[in-house]
């Protein structure tokens, strides 16, 4: 009798630990949300005109390019045995081409060029195998030629390019590689993208790709492109949130960017990077709730 009575409060002092682990979790998430949303409340108008008149002019903006440029580039295209990509330019992916680089520089942006661009090349290639590796030089020369950067930079420091392609799901992953270790690209010219949101002017100031990334991507059932399981990359910037607690933030991982078309919108869902607690002093309460917390914004995103 006693071994059984021993054995039944063991069980219930146990129920009781995890009944406390789940009230502290929801305490903790609770303690990190409300500053945000009491910070939210009554922003000071002026900051955030402020932050919208700095930050919401985009400085850089797609360009039309003449679709037989980007035809020639996409048919330079071969892998590392000297076999094209892509044979000839069906109607289909000419449309395709078309539906990006030749409308209203307004109503798209360079990243989303860029992406869908890479989507339509998996969808129309020719080689058939399921793992395809690129040569880097035509690449790099299609990128210049489309002018889905503002610079050369990223590009340049291409040095290997690997493509699967999933014909069930239509969908592409991509893996660059790159001749450093670190790479980054500032966005709008310098200045930055930014909203204020949780009383603060979030600025997302450039993307940091490591040495390997990689994503994933695909078309909505709207037609718009999308963007996921990103690997490698980071947005650094000021982020963060202004109330009862202030937190301050500089590193974002990026889990998912949605194009929204006829404009240079975009909505993504990030969280706090690993590399912001390998480089910024935070407590373990904040360590804590960004394993459970996400964000997600609809701004302008390009580059």
């Amino acid at each position: 009798m006693k071994i059984y009575k021993l054995k039944t409060e063991a069980k219930a002092d146990k129920m009781r630990m995890l009944k406390m682990m789940k009230s502290l979790k929801r305490l903790v998430l609770l303690s990190f949300l409300m500053p945000q949303m009491l910070g939210a409340q009554n922003p000071k108008d002026s900051d955030e005109q402020k932050c919208k008149a700095n930050t919401n002019v985009a400085e850089t903006s797609a360009q039309r390019i003449p679709l037989s440029k980007i035809e020639a580039g996409i048919l330079s295209l071969k892998d590392i045995q000297d076999r094209p990509l892509v044979n000839s330019i069906s109607p289909d992916f000419r449309k395709a081409l078309a539906s990006l680089f030749d409308r209203d520089p307004k109503t798209i942006s360079k990243l989303e060029q860029f992406y869908g661009l890479l989507f339509y090349l998996g969808k129309y290639k020719n080689l058939n195998e399921t793992f395809i590796r690129i040569k880097r030089d035509p690449v790099r020369h299609l990128l210049l030629t489309a002018q889905v950067f503002s610079t050369p930079e990223l590009p340049n420091h291409i040095s290997e390019i690997g493509l699967v392609w999933s014909d069930h799901f239509e969908r592409g992953t991509y893996e660059v590689k790159f001749d450093k270790k670190e790479i980054r690209l500032p966005l709008n010219g310098g200045k930055g993208f930014g909203s204020f949101r949780e009383g603060l002017c979030q600025i997302a100031e450039a993307l940091v790709f490591y040495e390997n990334f990689q994503f994933n991507v695909e078309r909505t059932r709207s037609g718009h492109v999308y963007v996921s399981d990103f690997k490698n990359v980071d947005l650094f910037g000021k982020f963060g949130s202004r109330g009862i607690v202030n937190v301050d933030l500089n590193y974002v991982s990026v889990l998912s960017v949605e194009f929204l078309s006829g404009s240079n919108m975009g909505t993504v869902r990030a969280k706090v990077a690993k590399r912001e607690f390998d480089v910024n002093d935070h407590n373990w309460l904040l360590r804590m709730v960004t394993k459970f917390v996400t964000d997600k914004s609809t701004q302008p995103i390009d580059w």
